[in-house]
């Protein structure tokens, strides 16, 4: 089998390391089995302040060149003091007896390592003369309960569900002292005091949205605004005295969920039984592409779905979206959204139909997925412009 060498300084001398080359070993083989109790093993001892190697093998006390392997390599300093542990594997089907613990016992003698600091592992059961024996000599026995002889890890269902939280406007309430019908655009999109555009309501709700102002308690909710100073409401040319802003917004939960399978391992004292170590082990790693999400309106129906989920369960969040939904759109507008508004605009146009801007499905402007939420808003939008 080949080997990689590396130069390990020990403070008072250099001394040859030798580390086996991470071949695949063959599928079913003891090789294979122990190279996954090992990988279990380190993972779970993989803690700050502490170094794991695995397949070490560290030359002999006596001089004359030979190394032995070492499984797992645990490496730390207690009052600045280097502390090795050497832990052994056996993924096998058989009994581990006394002359395997003495096999052991003769491997940490021959590379200096104090028998007191050997840990040994094994997915099948340990003899009882080969525990006492053991004991006797100060080394600990382990069994990693959930490891078969066909490396079927204890697999259950693992559901992980990201909670988003969307804004939407329902409706808008102004008051103002202008009787005479006006121009929604008139109405909803504010001047400075050169006349320039500065805002529009929907900016004001957003802004209060991401700044955490307004609840993210899914449902129903009313939000009163008020201008900012310098903000003003020109209708037909002349400015309003707006008396009140009331807004309705809707908060709706949006759940991407993911399903995995999830791992889980026990290191039992193989003397008394006790749980010494318990790992449970999911990776969410999604693939690219879409992924289907569900909506809730309300706290109970978001709830009722999560507890109703099989397996073990892990919710994250809640993220609030860093956008709003007004009409057709996400806002602020990116650049995509202006566009695509200008292009479904010209259309109408051109065939003598009247642009109705919230007659139009959200997604033939947006698109069918949560991404358009994190487009980059239009850079020209006033609102951001605006003096801090």
């Amino acid at each position: 089998m080949g080997s990689d060498y590396a130069v390990e300084d020990t403070g008072t001398r250099l001394t040859m390391v030798r580390t086996r080359k991470k071949h695949n070993a063959p599928k079913g083989s003891t090789r294979e089995k122990g190279d996954v109790l090992e990988k279990i093993i380190a993972e779970m001892h993989d803690v700050p302040g502490v170094k794991i190697e695995r397949n070490q093998y560290l030359p002999s006390i006596d001089g004359s060149g030979r190394t032995r392997e070492i499984d797992v390599l645990i490496t730390s300093e207690v009052a600045g003091f280097p502390v090795r542990i050497a832990i052994e594997c056996k993924n096998e089907r058989k009994v581990t007896n006394i002359e395997r613990i003495d096999a052991f016992i003769g491997k940490l003698q021959d590379v200096g390592i104090p028998v007191q600091h050997g840990v040994f592992v094994s997915t099948s059961r340990f003899a009882k003369s080969a525990v006492e024996h053991a004991k006797r000599v100060g080394i600990r026995t382990f069994l990693l309960r959930d490891i078969s002889d066909k490396l079927a890890e204890v697999v259950k269902e693992a559901i992980q569900s990201v909670i988003y939280l969307l804004l939407t406007i329902t409706n808008i309430g102004i008051v103002n002292d202008i009787s005479a019908t006006a121009p929604w655009g008139d109405v909803l999109f504010f001047r400075d005091d050169e006349g320039k555009l500065c805002g529009s309501l929907p900016d004001l709700v957003w802004d209060k949205w991401i700044k955490g102002d307004i609840t993210d308690s899914i449902g129903e909710h009313e939000v009163l605004l008020s201008l900012p100073t310098g903000w003003h409401q020109i209708i037909h040319g002349q400015e309003a005295n707006i008396k009140s802003i009331k807004v309705n917004v809707s908060v709706v939960a949006v759940v991407l969920t993911l399903s995995e399978t999830l791992n889980q391992y026990q290191l039992i004292d193989a003397k008394d039984g006790t749980i010494e170590k318990n790992q449970i082990k999911a990776l969410f790693n999604p693939v690219p592409g879409k992924y289907p999400i569900q909506e809730f309106r309300t706290e109970q129906d978001l709830s009722s779905y999560l507890a109703n989920q099989q397996g073990i369960k892990l919710s994250i969040g809640r993220f609030r979206l860093p956008r709003i939904r007004w009409l057709s759109i996400y806002w602020p507008p990116s650049k995509k959204a202006m566009l695509a508004l200008a292009r479904i605009r010209k259309e109408k146009t051109d065939q003598g139909e009247a642009f109705d801007m919230a007659a139009i499905p959200l997604d033939e402007i947006e698109g069918d997925d949560l991404s358009a939420l994190w487009e980059p808003i239009i850079e020209d939008h006033p609102f951001l412009k605006r003096p801090k």
